[in-house]
């Protein structure tokens, strides 16, 4: 079950330019810390086809990074 999210702050993120999978993703890290895509993909509620998306997207734009390796393992970053 994703962590449950304010309506205010989802339009923050929103509004920061995250989609709702993003949003899921990057919460899901700041609570749980560091996880595989797999973990993610169940912990966030995102379709394991999406996963990788979400997370190089992330990537891309400074909110989480990644330890390589078999499974790479993905951490949230601070945005302040």
């Amino acid at each position: 079950m994703p962590i449950p999210v304010s309506e205010k702050l989802r339009e923050a993120f929103h509004k920061l330019g995250l989609t709702e999978y993003e949003m899921r993703a990057y919460l899901a890290l700041l609570q749980r810390g560091e996880m595989t895509a797999n973990q993610i993909s169940e912990v966030a509620e995102i379709p394991y086809s999406k996963v990788y998306e979400v997370l190089e997207s992330l990537e891309e734009k400074g909110w989480i990074g990644s330890e390589g390796g078999r499974p790479a393992r993905y951490h949230a970053r601070s945005i302040l």
